[in-house]
């Protein structure tokens, strides 16, 4: 998605996939990354932008960012938590944007 193609704050948008968090707890440093999972076609509010960071934790445990990317951060209805969404996975809905 080119800035230009954007949405705007509370715009009703479609989206393929989502983001989870996943943690490798068997190997030490324990390292947590996103992961893009795909799911059947949802509208939601697009709500912004966000960047994300893949990593590792350190001792203390402190987070030690390994790579980054940004997000889009939807929210699919009034009564779920906002999720966040490949940019790549994501219309306004409709248009074949």
């Amino acid at each position: 998605m080119k800035d230009s193609a954007k949405p705007g704050f509370g715009e009703r948008v479609r989206f393929t996939a989502r983001y989870v968090r996943m943690a490798s707890v068997l190997e030490y440093p324990t390292s947590k990354r996103w992961v893009e999972l795909p799911c059947k076609e949802k509208c939601g509010l697009f709500l912004g932008l966000r960047t994300l960071y893949d990593g590792v934790l350190g001792e203390d445990p402190e987070f030690i960012p390994t790579s980054h990317f940004r997000a889009a951060l939807v929210c699919p209805n009034e009564r779920t938590n906002p999720i966040y969404v490949p940019l790549h996975a994501i219309t306004r809905r409709g248009t074949g944007e």
